[in-house]
């Protein structure tokens, strides 16, 4: 016996050691003959090549190369995007959470820069990886680099997975770098990864010469000290921690962060790490400050929030001039408290709250459509893939009318965030916060009824605000991103959504305010099915400016499948309060507010390419192509829904597609396909396969671009579009179709990728530099070919 097991601890270990790949080799560098300047030479690079996939919470990794620091971070094997996940994770907020890269050790996360060869021998993680493809340039199969990467900690670890796949080095189911991009880099890594220098640094973190009268200006307003400047500031910190302000008046392309600080204004900055803006500070005397954001912008988080001197003047007729509920007073921090804004910020007139809401709606609303939270499923599959909504106008708006009726149902207003990030099991439940949203709905349904026996007309829909802001929005979802435009973009959507006052600030407080992106399963379990009593109240205030005798009939067509009266839908006792004439009252509706109602007062129109009136089929193929309506008409006359082009789209990853049309004068134009899927309902979060009806998809055509997520380029010069268009009208799915459609399309394994992707780039910075940003290619459609 002894013998035998003798023999084992020689022969296992040999076994094993056999099985387990050597640590890679170092990668031999040439070595730059000069130094190499990161911020000038490297970080354009990374910008272009790396950041379109590294720079949020959905980073493989969490490896963020949208800044020095976060280059200097590295990675971790902890992912954020955790459904199972039983205890709230410790935020790993870049800049917030860890003062230094020492810090971010302690938390875990390891170096993808440094090496342990010295000289003209480099073993750096991220050299393996971009070397490697280098030596590899193979892209095939499939890829998904929010699921499929290692978060490999060091070069043994790497070697194994990349000998398993030797086709999924850096960048990751793209192209390689370049040969000069190549030894850039790694000549910056053997050289030891410096980054800016002082006096570099000191130019990322320094305003503008114009802008810092603005910020000593704002600064100035946020930071008096009387309770009412003070509760005013703290209302505007609370929706502004988001955002990326641009001071306008001093016209310099930079963008700030609103924080909290323990240092007051002319000081160096000290931001209080909270991870919700409401939370405590942990002193009483802190200040608010504006941190200069020197990270490259991406698009998917890039939310501008303009302040200029209108807006102040703006800010001080609404909150401060204003009278006010009660006498000002400072209030505190008790968690449940201030998880409710109608109660800790009820001395502030709600018509002074809602006008600040209003004014800045599609800011408001793009914060939980195209929040930071990055992978957005949680908050997105709540929603439909396509519809307006429009909002109540404030002097009709019952509960602006009459703060009594919200301060009576306070305890209704509460939100399951209020459980914060450890929420307890079934806590939505057990916490009340399902019986009180139905409480609030229905006695808010009570009291418009009562109010208005006679219903409500066009009136009572807002008309738009002094602040150039779209009195109606469209949103269209992207399967887990979306985004939000002004204005009525496509054709009639299936639903729409009318939103008041409290709608509005809960969807808000609920989805953005209060959501952690590191909370507990329950608290993101509770956050959906709050999100679910907020939509069926928009949708049913829209509802009930229809004929009451089909209102529950047009919400059951938007719940197939589900009982309505178990969706918790409360239809309105009260009237139409508009004489239809039609036997299609929403269409009739919705074309007097938006040719009517708002076109008087804002010049807002239908969509001049997707709209289509009652009865008006999908146009043909035009004739001749001379202008932008002639290509979309080109593209709308191919996609009608059930054609065989919408049916070989049918994978949730194929949602935004750009197109470049190449033109003989090279003023090339840019057109976004669209894909809506169609929902039975999106009551159930049990997975979209089980409520699509791909049978019903539509794709619409717009110029320029829409989302953040491309998961197609096609390029397409215009001499072509016949062939174009012929090949997608008569697509049968067939190997030689595929492969004819490639020719115009750009994938993932193409040689020209990076131009391609390059040249869409450029040009949305070129015709929107204060709101474009980088787009991310995470969602890029994934089978290489």
């Amino acid at each position: 016996m002894m013998k035998w097991i003798s023999l084992l601890i020689i022969v296992i270990p040999a076994i094993l050691a056999g099985c387990v790949s050597p640590p890679l080799p170092p990668v031999e560098v040439h070595m730059p003959a000069r130094q190499i300047d990161y911020e000038k030479e490297v970080k354009p690079v990374l910008e272009r090549r790396c950041v379109v996939c590294h720079s949020c919470y959905n980073s493989p990794c969490q490896l963020k190369l949208s800044s020095f620091e976060g280059v200097d971070r590295g990675a971790t094997k902890q992912p954020v995007y955790d459904g199972e996940r039983l205890r709230a994770m410790d935020p790993t907020r870049l800049f917030i959470d860890a003062k230094d890269t020492a810090e971010w050790r302690q938390k875990g996360f390891f170096s993808v820069t440094e090496s342990e060869s010295k000289g003209p021998y480099n073993d750096s993680l991220m050299l393996q990886l971009i070397s490697h493809k280098m030596h590899h340039p193979e892209i095939e199969g499939n890829y998904f680099p929010e699921k499929d990467l290692t978060c490999a900690k060091d070069r043994a670890e790497l070697g194994v997975f990349l000998e398993k796949h030797p086709n999924k080095g850096m960048p990751f189911g793209f192209p390689p770098l370049s040969e000069d991009e190549f030894q850039l880099i790694a000549g910056w890594l053997a050289q030891g990864a410096h980054g800016p220098s002082p006096d570099q640094v000191k130019v990322l973190n320094s305003p503008g010469e114009k802008t810092i009268p603005e910020i000593a200006k704002w600064e100035a307003f946020l930071n008096k000290s009387d309770p009412k400047h003070r509760m005013t500031a703290r209302y505007l910190y609370e929706h502004l921690f988001l955002a990326d302000i641009w001071f306008s008046s001093g016209n310099e392309l930079e963008f700030y962060q609103l924080v909290r600080s323990t240092t007051a204004p002319g000081l160096p900055i000290e931001v209080i790490p909270s991870l919700r803006p409401y939370d405590d500070p942990g002193t009483a005397s802190f200040s608010y400050r504006f941190q200069k954001i020197h990270s490259t912008i991406v698009h998917k988080t890039h939310m501008v929030f303009e302040l200029n001197d209108r807006a102040l003047t703006r800010f001080q007729e609404l909150f401060i001039e204003s009278q006010w509920e009660q006498e000002p007073h400072m209030v505190g921090y008790d968690p449940e408290l201030s998880a409710n804004p109608f109660a800790s910020f009820a001395q502030i007139p709600p018509h002074a709250r809602y006008c600040f809401l209003l004014d800045n709606a599609e800011y408001i609303i793009m914060t939980f459509i195209r929040g930071p939270v990055c992978k957005g499923q949680i908050a997105l599959d709540v929603i439909q893939d396509h519809f307006w909504l429009m909002f109540v106008d404030p002097d009709h708006d019952l509960t602006v009318r009459s703060p009594d009726f919200l301060n009576k149902h306070l305890a209704d207003l509460k939100m399951p965030t209020e459980e914060g990030s450890n929420a307890r099991p079934f806590a939505y439940q057990t916490g009340r916060y399902h019986q009180a949203a139905g409480d609030f709905y229905r006695a808010r349904q009570d009291l418009y009824a009562s109010s208005y026996p006679e219903g409500l007309d066009m009136n009572a829909i807002w008309k738009g605000g002094r602040n150039e802001d779209a009195p109606i929005l469209t949103v269209f979802r992207h399967f887990d991103s979306a985004s939000v435009y002004k204005g009525v973009l496509g054709n009639l959507p299936r639903t729409m959504w009318v939103v008041d006052f409290p709608l509005l600030e809960r969807i808000y407080y609920s989805l953005v305010a209060g959501f952690d992106v590191f909370g507990n399963i329950n608290h993101q379990l509770g956050v959906r099915l709050y999100m679910d009593e907020l939509r069926i109240e928009g949708e049913s205030y829209f509802l009930d400016f229809l004929p009451a005798d089909i209102r529950e009939k047009t919400m059951a067509g938007w719940y197939k499948n589900v009982d309505v009266q178990g969706t918790g839908y409360y239809p309105s006792p009260m009237p139409a309060g508009i004489r239809f004439r039609s036997e299609d009252p929403k269409r009739e509706f919705l074309e007097g507010l938006v040719r009517g109602h708002f076109n008087r007062e804002t010049g807002i129109n239908f969509d001049p390419y997707n709209y289509r009136a009652a009865g008006e089929d999908y146009p043909p193929l035009p004739d001749h192509y001379l202008n932008m309506k002639d290509y979309i008409q080109g593209f709308l006359a191919v996609s009608a829904p059930g054609t065989a082009f919408v049916r070989f789209v049918n994978d949730h990853n194929a949602n935004v597609a750009f197109i470049r049309i190449r033109m003989p004068d090279n003023n090339d134009k840019v057109v976004s396909m669209v894909v809506h899927r169609w929902h039975n309902n999106v009551r159930f979060f049990i997975g979209d396969n089980f409520t699509e009806d791909h049978s019903k998809d539509q794709i619409e055509f717009f110029p320029g671009f829409i989302g953040s997520y491309p998961n197609y380029f096609f390029d397409v010069k215009e001499a072509d579009l016949p062939d174009f268009f012929s090949l997608l009208h008569n697509f049968d799915n067939s190997p030689q179709d595929i492969r004819q459609l490639e020719k115009y399309g750009v994938n993932r394994a193409s040689k020209n990728f990076w131009q391609e992707y390059d040249w869409f780039q450029n040009r949305f910075r070129k015709e929107d530099p204060i709101h474009s940003g980088l787009f991310d290619l995470n969602r890029y459609y994934h089978l290489a070919m």
